[in-house]
């Protein structure tokens, strides 16, 4: 009830966006299947919504080029039989107008050859790089990447998004839109989410407050050299494209 609300001057119903002020009454009509099958069948709906939503991330995104028509590579992914994961031996690029006949590059290369021939070509370049002039940025490229740290992020994400249901909840209780009540009950709950949060984040930064001493920067150093931490975020920092002329003649421009 509620849900549209009509003008009978104008002739016209719109519905209403307030959905705090909807009366919603249940079982009032006879069910044509049992609640039990609904339930099971919403739960299956959503297990495929999952699975379309899968998201792959591969290394060399935004930096390959065909090297004859200057287009990016087209990227070639495959998923298993039941949607949950990527195929990575599977996995290739080819120039985007090769099936419209309109570049004669007819390159067909695996994602994980040309990963392992990138990556070597970095570590060489790395080598070549006065080390001390960009530990700093690797360092900082290690936080971003380390999993202690994106967890404070995402803590610190939701307490915002808690900050900001305070003030929503705070304006709704002024506009009457809901009872001081209900404002009291939800308002609790989120100020004990917020010390939840903040006491996980107390708790990683107090184990990990010498994390990044002068043997670990050593260490992180090294696995740059060595091409462990690399990812596609460092490689867009150093490289400006990659062109793809052959599996014998890839091309590429750095900007170190």
């Amino acid at each position: 009830m509620n849900k549209y609300k009509t003008n009978y001057i104008t002739k016209t119903c719109k519905k209403n966006k307030k959905r705090d002020t909807w009366i919603i009454k249940e079982n009032t009509h006879e069910a044509i299947i049992k609640k039990e099958k609904y339930d099971i069948v919403q739960e299956i709906k959503q297990e495929k919504r999952g699975r379309v939503g899968i998201k792959h991330e591969y290394l060399l995104r935004d930096l390959l080029y065909c090297g004859y028509c200057k287009r990016r590579m087209q990227y070639k992914v495959y998923r298993s039989a039941d949607k949950q994961r990527f195929l990575y031996d599977g996995v290739a690029f080819n120039c985007s107008l090769l099936y419209k006949k309109k570049c004669k590059n007819k390159t067909y290369i695996r994602e994980k050859n040309l990963n392992e021939i990138i990556k070597s070509e970095v570590i060489k370049r790395v080598k070549l790089i006065e080390i001390d002039k960009i530990t700093n940025k690797l360092i900082d490229y290690y936080k971003e990447n380390d999993e202690d740290m994106q967890k404070i992020k995402e803590y610190k994400n939701e307490i915002e998004k808690l900050e900001r249901r305070k003030s929503v909840l705070y304006k709704k209780k002024c506009e009457q839109y809901i009872t001081i009540e209900v404002f009291k009950a939800e308002y609790i709950r989120a100020k004990e989410e917020i010390k939840k949060f903040e006491k996980l984040m107390k708790e990683i930064e107090q184990n990990n407050g010498n994390k990044l001493e002068e043997k670990r920067i050593k260490e992180v150093v090294n696995e740059f050299k060595n091409g462990k931490c690399i990812n596609n975020h460092f490689l867009k920092e150093i490289i400006n494209r990659i062109e793809v002329y052959s599996k014998n003649r890839i091309e590429i421009t750095f900007n170190l």
